[in-house]
């Protein structure tokens, strides 16, 4: 085996079981996925996205070293990569903004950073996104400067990028009920579409990513974990008990919540109920017996379960996470209250970063 990434193919120090990379960073690789891939027996195609997610979490600084034990390791990363061209435009776009010193001062990068933030595969690619930032007059000019590139964007760029019309690209996963909400979840995620966000919707496999080698459940946990945020939508049903392991007698949406507070750190879940559903719920909070006619109203075991999932998420946590819950009639209100939440928590800690 040479002594060269199987993702950049640099060369690379091996220490304590750890590749060194000068361009990746470190990170653990097991010895016959690592073979696979610099044979091109696997991701061949998909190699540089790789490259370019270890680069840009490398700059972080705050991501933890990745650790691939399997294919799939890899192939849940490659899932993150922006692919098509305005997305990949967007991430060089948000690399360009948080660079800039100040307003009238050009953002200087070294072009392997600006590789990694639009996942191109070489410098004619990533010049090709710059030029289409400039004919949008997103960015006034660009060109080498002291062994970088200096790129300097334009009022309209930065007008775009903080109004969250550009470069605030979200991955949001929904989760929810699909039978009863299948208008409700296409609809929403067409809305958040159109700001400019991913979504991941289990019931669109246009929108979700699928493993063949793992069931449906551990595919929407797998694409939970590939997201920045979860949108849980509850409504009059509990939903299919799974009866698995420790899914036994949870439905997948309450399994969804629960596995993005597992994680470490938590993914951020806002909840969205419907107002009629919080009304009967009120009643059965008070006398499980009573008498409602919105929440599973043939069924009193997933009508219990449904009581015990919204007071698993409305109770007063013991721990650090969010217990607010906010209501909705329609879609047509539950559009702008998602947006909304989704700016408010995310623009600051985006504005905090670029600073």
């Amino acid at each position: 085996m040479q002594n060269k990434c199987p993702f950049c193919l640099g060369e690379v120090s091996e220490e304590s079981g750890w590749l060194k990379c000068k361009s990746c960073g470190s990170f653990k690789i097991l010895w016959h996925l690592r073979q696979q891939i610099e044979d091109g027996e696997l991701f061949l195609e998909n190699r540089h996205l790789v490259s370019c997610w270890l680069r840009n979490h490398k700059l972080e600084k705050s991501r933890a070293a990745p650790n691939f034990r399997s294919s799939e390791d890899v192939q849940v990363i490659i899932s993150q990569c922006p692919t098509l061209p305005r997305e990949r435009v967007a991430s060089l776009f948000r690399c360009l903004v948080t660079a800039t010193p100040e307003l009238g001062r050009s953002a200087k990068v070294p072009m392997a950073d600006l590789i990694a933030a639009s996942y191109s595969k070489s410098e004619i690619e990533c010049n090709y996104l710059l030029n289409w930032l400039k004919k949008d007059e997103y960015l006034d000019n660009y060109g080498p400067s002291d062994g970088k590139i200096a790129c300097l964007v334009a009022p309209k760029g930065i007008d775009a990028f903080y109004s969250q019309s550009f470069g605030h690209r979200l991955t949001v996963f929904v989760s929810s009920t699909c039978f009863d909400l299948l208008d409700l979840r296409f609809e929403l995620a067409a809305f958040l579409e159109s700001k400019g966000h991913n979504v991941k919707l289990s019931d669109d496999p246009e929108r979700f990513a699928v493993d063949p080698t793992d069931d449906s459940i551990e595919t929407c946990l797998r694409n939970l974990e590939a997201s920045d945020v979860v949108v849980c939508i509850i409504d009059r049903r509990y939903g299919g008990l799974l009866t698995s392991g420790n899914r036994d007698g949870k439905s997948a949406t309450h399994l969804e919540v629960l596995h993005a507070r597992s994680l470490a750190p938590p993914k951020p879940v806002f909840y969205f109920m419907r107002e009629r559903a919080w009304h009967d719920y009120g009643l059965l909070r008070d006398n499980p017996e009573a008498s409602v006619r919105w929440v599973e109203p043939k069924n009193p075991d997933s009508r219990s379960r449904w009581v015990t999932f919204v007071n698993d998420i409305s109770a007063l946590p013991e721990h650090s996470r969010s217990n607010w819950v906010t209501f909705f009639k329609a879609s047509t209100d539950l559009k702008g209250l998602v947006s909304k939440q989704l700016f408010d928590f995310f623009n600051p800690r985006i504005a905090a970063n670029s600073g």
